[in-house]
């Protein structure tokens, strides 16, 4: 009987260590986790800064037109998110196939996404992500594309905006 007991009582020892040994490994698999997204969050942080520092340069003012005349401005896109850009045209017509022509330039798969008789603006990130938009001004047209560029990715800049005033 005393034998029993004793293996009973080893195998009670020897589950109890099996239940210490991984309570354990699970404290070291979360701590490790833990670490982990730490790390992904400073350098998501870090990727962060640099696409703000990124953002931050200059553009020049760009010439305008001059009286009452209506100018549109268009923004074609290729597939492989290349662009071409058409400010200072006189129809939206004219706007729109000069953006494809500039654009078909670097890629023959292009499309026109916006054009408008205000300011137009084409955001790109990380990997194939995008954003383009219209606005009222060109600080309107910029945000809305980054926004849309951010809604797929976490670092976009602005690669390329006109107002339809503009003369290029």
């Amino acid at each position: 009987m005393q034998a029993k007991e004793r293996d009973q009582a080893a195998a009670r020892a020897r589950e109890e260590q099996g239940e210490r040994e991984g309570k354990r490994l699970a404290a070291l698999e979360r701590k490790q986790q833990q670490e982990q997204q730490a790390a992904l969050v400073e350098l998501r942080a870090r990727e962060l800064e640099q696409c703000r520092a990124s953002k931050a340069r200059v553009r020049p003012e760009p010439k305008r037109a001059q009286g009452d005349t209506l100018y549109f401005a268009a923004l074609a896109i290729g597939k492989d998110n290349s662009w071409g850009e058409a400010s200072g045209y006189s129809s939206r017509e004219e706007a729109k196939r000069a953006a494809l022509r500039n654009c078909s330039e670097h890629n023959t798969a292009c499309k026109v996404q916006a054009w408008s008789n205000d300011c137009v603006a084409f955001a790109r990130g990380t990997g194939k992500a995008a954003g383009w938009a219209w606005g009222v001004s060109r600080a309107e047209a910029e945000r809305k594309a980054t926004g849309f560029c951010e809604q797929h990715t976490t670092c976009c800049s602005v690669t390329a905006s006109y107002c339809a005033d503009e003369i290029q």
